[in-house]
């Protein structure tokens, strides 16, 4: 599957992607024009006829916590998203709540 394949099929189902960045070779945080940081499990889907060979489980969502989320940095378990709005938001792939908000960037 291309790259361009890829963000493709994720856009059909968390809106316009910003931004993806794998945290390791098989989990991936996408920015979402919607304000969403998701985060996804790449896994192999042999079950389908149409699939590419992939299917996308998700694994946590931060659901709108921006107005448009443009960015993303991570660093192990550690995500960094920034947004339109100015926000800056440290989320962390295991727990499904925020860690730290800087209203003013």
């Amino acid at each position: 599957m291309s790259f361009k394949d890829f963000v493709y099929l994720l856009s059909l189902r968390f809106g316009d992607v910003n931004e993806i960045q794998f945290l390791t070779s098989d989990v991936v945080a996408t920015a979402s024009s919607d304000g969403s940081v998701t985060l996804l499990r790449i896994d192999r889907d042999s079950l389908t006829n149409n699939s590419t060979g992939f299917k996308f489980v998700q694994v946590n969502k931060w659901n709108k916590i921006h107005s448009s989320c443009n960015g993303l940095s991570v660093n192990g378990d550690s995500i960094v998203s920034v947004g339109t709005d100015g926000k800056i938001f440290l989320l962390n792939g295991r727990r499904p709540g925020m860690m730290r908000l800087l209203k003013v960037a």
